[in-house]
């Protein structure tokens, strides 16, 4: 218990406590506090970017993997279909929103769209019931075909609540002639996360000799 006795706080063994010496005390308490908080802060920052460096370049690695078995890419509307003339997906992507773009390139909502986990997951691409044939299903080529999953779980969404995107239409015949580059040269395929700032920074379409990584982006190129 403390008393006071001519402008100082006396506890019950004698000890005497000026104003200004408790009032020093708190602020260093609050500055603490303070310092807690931004580091504390800064780790879950840190803590998001890990996740999403790491899922965009397990989303890439598992269509790597699909591409090997299949030799083709998880891009079509239907499983029996992989030729210069059946239809694509344009832009494969996770749940979530749709990040916002800095670069007018992506146009989400104007592009042919399909889950990530139609075809990494369930086999099931363009939700058309038509499913890649499976390992040991090809007569000419028993052991190519669809081995998935080829991942656990396709992440809900990156750590800021956007979408995983892939522009996976350029990694066909059919989109990479739409690239309208010169002979030789390819477009740049790539899984994505828009980064804290939920901003797309990196254009929809380069070449993939001169691709370059925009602002906050994590980015994995499969080609």
């Amino acid at each position: 218990m403390r008393r006071r006795t001519q402008g100082f706080w006396k506890d019950n063994r004698g000890i005497a406590t000026s104003l200004m010496e408790a009032t020093l005390v708190i602020t260093i308490a609050a500055v603490l506090s303070t310092v807690a908080i931004i580091s504390s802060s800064d780790q879950v920052a840190d803590a998001d970017t890990t996740t999403s460096h790491s899922e965009v370049k397990l989303i890439g690695v598992s269509i790597l993997s699909f591409m090997q078995d299949t030799g083709y890419s998880p891009a079509y509307l239907a499983g029996t279909s992989n030729g210069a003339n059946d239809s694509i997906v344009e832009i494969l992507e996770s749940d979530g929103s749709d990040p916002s773009d800095s670069t007018g390139t992506w146009s989400l909502k104007d592009k042919k769209t399909d889950l990530l986990t139609n075809h990494l997951t369930q086999n099931n691409p363009g939700n058309s019931k038509v499913a890649y044939k499976r390992v040991g299903e090809i007569s000419y080529a028993r052991f190519q075909g669809w081995n998935g999953p080829y991942m656990s779980k396709i992440p809900a969404a990156d750590p800021w609540g956007d979408r995983y995107i892939v522009n996976i239409g350029f990694s066909t015949s059919q989109g990479a002639a739409k690239a309208s580059f010169t002979t030789g040269r390819r477009p740049a395929v790539f899984v994505i996360s828009a980064g804290p700032n939920r901003t797309l920074d990196t254009k929809y379409l380069q070449a993939a000799d001169e691709f370059v990584e925009g602002g906050d982006d994590e980015v994995f190129r499969i080609q």
